[in-house]
């Protein structure tokens, strides 16, 4: 095992039991997707309406477009990755760690779940990246949140290493800075602003249900998938 991770999960797990506030408010942000994503889709459709020039309005939004898609191509990457990398118990559940749990944690469930990458590191920090080329300011706050409110929590509460959360993260980055290439601006995501010029009441509903596919980190979506890849028939 990493020692750097190990050592890392062991000074945070020393914590661990200390406060019940604490651990209830990591468990919270850990596991409410409303507060988790609420203030970066604040920010986002907060900077999608800011008035300004054309120019300034025009690249806020294809900024904005395409940190959507990185978001989504970040998940799913992540997602993809956790199912054909070896599997990695996380650390709740690993019994070379020796896990102390906090208030309130459960390890029931995660002996099935790969930790490496983690899929909220690479979604939220694809926002993140994202939202730096839309606002300078804005993407800064939101890659401190993301680091500290969303990876964080998770490292605290045994649900990944911190490797783990590296890895999402690289991925995330990596995709919010391929979707902002210029040859991806001018021939894909133009495009799209094009339709929201001309048909805006075709264009803003499945934004909003995006965002909202999004925000759940698209736990509906995978259950959706899965009940399908269950119930339809084979041949």
């Amino acid at each position: 095992m990493n020692p750097i991770d190990l050592g890392i999960t062991h000074f945070l797990n020393h914590y661990a039991g200390a406060s019940h506030a604490l651990d209830t408010l990591s468990i919270a942000w850990a596991y409410n997707n409303l507060i988790k994503a609420s203030p970066i889709l604040l920010a986002i459709f907060g900077l999608w309406f800011e008035r300004g020039d054309t120019r300034e309005m025009e690249e806020r939004r294809l900024a904005i477009v395409a940190l959507l898609a990185a978001a989504c191509l970040a998940a799913a990457t992540s997602v993809f990755l956790s199912r054909v990398l070896p599997a990695r118990p996380r650390p709740l559940v690993n019994p070379d760690v020796a896990f102390v749990l906090p208030y309130g944690m459960d390890r029931s469930g995660w002996e099935r779940a790969s930790s490496m990458p983690s899929d909220h590191a690479a979604m939220y920090f694809a926002l993140a990246g994202g939202l730096y080329f839309a606002s300078r300011f804005w993407g800064v706050l939101a890659l401190v949140y993301s680091a500290l409110f969303i990876c964080l929590p998770r490292a605290y509460l045994g649900l990944h290493f911190p490797s783990d959360l590296a890895a999402g993260a690289t991925i995330g980055l990596a995709f919010a800075w391929l979707m902002q290439r210029d040859f991806m601006r001018s021939r894909v995501w133009q495009t799209v602003l094009h339709w929201e010029a001309a048909k805006p009441h075709i264009f803003y509903p499945p934004m909003l249900l995006l965002t909202i596919i999004i925000g759940g980190l698209f736990q509906d979506a995978r259950a959706i998938v899965h009940m399908l890849t269950f119930t339809l028939p084979n041949g």
